[in-house]
């Protein structure tokens, strides 16, 4: 009999709410308020009862308001909607693809290039190797400067920050050419051009997904958008990579095309911005955007950077050997001054009209 009027209080408030059409999420069971605690001259049994049903009170944050869709005292529109799923794995998983796939077609004799000389086994797993370690390496170096990057803007500024990562991946990466099998002027046969060129190819993955995300709180799209908007991903960062891909595959180290049409986009463009938005006071009559400590930096960085990687891969013997480098000084500085003022012009896109320009004056002057 006690323990049936312990659940009366309980049950009558829900009985009422659904008689009077209303549901009663909010209610509170009131027997704490009207039946005394009484534990003198009663047995355990009835005393674990009162445990069980006789609170002695609820905070208000565990109050469910279904009618106003709240939980406690915050709204559902406070709550913050979880983030899109990272877009790591399916980059891993796409590098661990292409690797397999190209490693299974020149082993199986489907695809043909290593000379007869090679040992076709650890010549392709050389290839192999170097591809994954540019591939760690890049996505560590752009880590370090995109975790620099703030949403609240306390950290380095995005612009900054995406014209670093601009200037200087290219030349890391092609820093790191003589790791694979050199074939000198093996033309596209040479097997070593694709599997570096799976390493930017994997950062067009990234930053199309980057982009397509719409998440502004995504680390790489904050980092290489200039206001903010993940969208800016799949303009100038995206074409850089794509240029960097097609002139990794297109020439490689068989000529001095596609290094020139790298380096001055990635070191002239990059350091151009970065110089004249610090330097850069006195602008071009014809400009008000473009200015002249911008464009001396253009073409001298960019000429250092071409003379010393050209230095670099014939030292590791990485270019073919009728490549006289030594000779190329007066067209190496005509061909930078050129691409600089390419760059200035207001009614073209500089991210692909710069390494257009680059390549068609390396082929012209430098072989």
């Amino acid at each position: 009999m006690y323990y049936s009027l312990c659940i009366l209080p309980v049950i009558i408030p829900g009985l009422r709410a659904a008689n009077s059409g209303h549901a009663r999420h909010d209610f509170v069971p009131a027997t704490s308020f009207l039946l005394p605690r009484q534990t003198t001259g009663r047995s355990k049994s009835s005393r674990r009862c009162d445990a069980l049903l006789l609170p002695s009170k609820i905070p208000p944050e565990a109050v469910a308001y279904n009618s106003s869709l709240r939980v406690g005292n915050v709204d559902n529109d406070d709550i913050p909607s979880p983030p899109p799923p990272s877009s790591a794995p399916a980059v891993a998983a796409a590098a661990l693809v292409s690797y397999s796939v190209l490693a299974g077609l020149y082993l199986s004799g489907v695809a043909s290039g290593y000379p007869a000389e090679f040992d076709l086994g650890p010549a392709v797993a050389r290839d192999v190797a170097a591809g994954l370690a540019c591939a760690v390496l890049a996505t560590v170096w752009v880590k370090i400067w995109t975790s620099q990057v703030d949403s609240d803007g306390t950290g380095l500024d995005p612009k900054l920050c995406r014209k670093i990562i601009h200037t200087t991946s290219a030349p890391l990466f092609m820093l790191a050419w003589p790791l694979f099998c050199h074939l000198p002027g093996g033309g596209l046969a040479g097997p070593s051009r694709y599997f570096a060129a799976v390493v930017p190819a994997l950062n067009m993955l990234k930053l199309w997904a980057a982009g397509r995300s719409g998440n502004r709180s995504d680390e790489l799209a904050r980092a290489v958008s200039r206001s903010g908007d993940p969208k800016e991903a799949l303009g100038g960062p995206l074409v850089y990579a794509a240029v960097l891909t097609v002139a990794t595959v297109v020439s490689w180290t068989d000529n001095l095309c596609g290094i020139a049409a790298i380096l001055v986009m990635a070191v002239g463009d990059g350091t151009a911005d970065i110089i004249g938005r610090r330097y850069g006071k006195v602008k071009w009559p014809f400009s008000d955007s473009k200015s002249i400590a911008g464009t001396v930096a253009f073409a001298s960085l960019s000429f250092a950077a071409l003379v010393g990687i050209e230095r670099w891969l014939k030292f590791t013997g990485s270019l073919p050997a009728a490549v006289l480098v030594n000779d190329l000084f007066p067209q190496t500085v005509l061909l930078c001054a050129i691409c600089a003022a390419v760059e200035l012009l207001p009614f073209v896109d500089d991210n692909w009209t710069v390494p257009v320009a680059g390549f068609g004056l390396a082929a012209l002057l430098l072989n």
